[in-house]
């Protein structure tokens, strides 16, 4: 009989999200990152991707939403529907699945999470242009394709510019 393993995939929405994720596959080989290609996804395409991730045999489904397109209507509802359609694990036996999804929301947050690289703050952020700012003071950061492309992982860059400061 095969070994069971434990599986997951990530499912990053935005392109600042699948650019950092991404480059955690040069330290942990056993990460998957969907899409290949960064863009943000509509929520039928975020749910085949979980369909699809289920019936792939994946153990666990994280997937990172990017919020700032889900404050208004009707993305909200229909955001919070798909959260609670696998807000319980897909279990079925018989087929040998069993999947927890679980949602991670990102608003500004991701950038405030590379600015804890370099230091802490406990400073509400109003605005992304306000937390680019303080950024951008330890680090040259842009939220660019090119700059994503250039840096050779983002986070090796930022690991490396965190060691430099």
């Amino acid at each position: 009989m095969g070994k069971l393993r434990q599986t997951a995939l990530i499912l990053g929405e935005g392109p600042t999200e699948f650019y950092y994720f991404k480059s955690l596959c040069d330290e942990f080989k056993r990460i998957t990152i969907r899409p290949d290609s960064p863009k943000h996804t509509n929520l039928k395409e975020l749910e085949a991707k979980i369909e699809e991730g289920i019936s792939l045999g994946y153990n666990h489904i994280f997937c990172i939403i990017d919020m700032d397109t889900k404050e208004k209507e009707p993305e909200r509802s229909q955001y919070q529907r798909l959260k609670t359609k696998y807000g319980i694990p897909i279990n079925k036996p018989k087929k040998g699945i069993y999947c927890e999804i679980e949602f991670f929301e990102t608003h500004r947050c991701t950038e405030l999470f590379f600015l804890y690289y370099f230091r802490y703050t406990s400073r509400p952020y109003e605005s992304q242009d306000a937390l680019l700012k303080d950024l951008n003071q330890s680090v040259e950061y842009r939220k660019t394709t090119d700059f994503f492309r250039k840096c050779k992982g983002l986070h090796s860059f930022l690991r490396e510019m965190e060691d430099i400061s």
